[in-house]
């Protein structure tokens, strides 16, 4: 390997825990601001939800960037690779020692972070609906909005059932 080379990967090597080091800065940001949200929608602070909606577009954006900046050193680094793109996993045999050893452990807090935003991300989104639903519900029983629509019944047999809410719920 020629010193050119090895400048190369040292500045790649640097490249990669940098842009590591930054989604996970973001990631973790992003965290923050989805309990955030979650907090505003439980208090139904429809202002503050609209902020948080911009805060993570670019959080988002930002951390597509990083992403971006990843593609390309991995593509630089791994030419011929499938689609000139490799995934990080791939790139364990990059790093050697103490280097690999802090790789490893970014990689492991990076998907931790990824079930965390996935997972509260759709915890939010699951009781936005239910808040809507409720408040639809709520809305029908108050106004006496009432539709009937045609079902049936046990035996096959044709029955009218009413579309307004019930005070109390029969599921579990």
């Amino acid at each position: 390997m020629n010193t050119q080379d090895q400048i190369s990967d040292i500045s790649a090597h640097e490249t990669i825990i940098t842009v590591l080091e930054r989604e996970l800065v973001l990631g973790q940001e992003i965290i923050d601001l989805l309990e955030q949200e979650r907090e505003a929608i439980v208090k139904m602070d429809v202002s503050a939800l609209i902020g948080f909606s911009q805060i993570k577009d670019d959080l988002f954006g930002a951390l597509q960037e990083q992403d971006d900046k990843l593609r390309y050193v991995l593509e630089n680094l791994c030419p011929n690779g499938p689609d000139k793109s490799a995934a990080l996993a791939t790139l364990d045999a990059l790093f050697e020692g103490e280097s690999e050893e802090h790789f490893k452990a970014m990689q492991h807090e990076w998907r931790e972070l990824r079930e965390k935003i996935v997972t509260r991300n759709l915890v939010n989104h699951q009781f936005i609906q239910e808040t809507l639903s409720f408040l639809g519900d709520s809305i029908a029983l108050f106004t006496g909005a009432e539709q009937k629509q045609g079902g049936y019944g046990a035996v096959g047999q044709s029955k009218t059932v009413s579309n307004v809410p019930r005070v109390v719920s029969r599921e579990v």
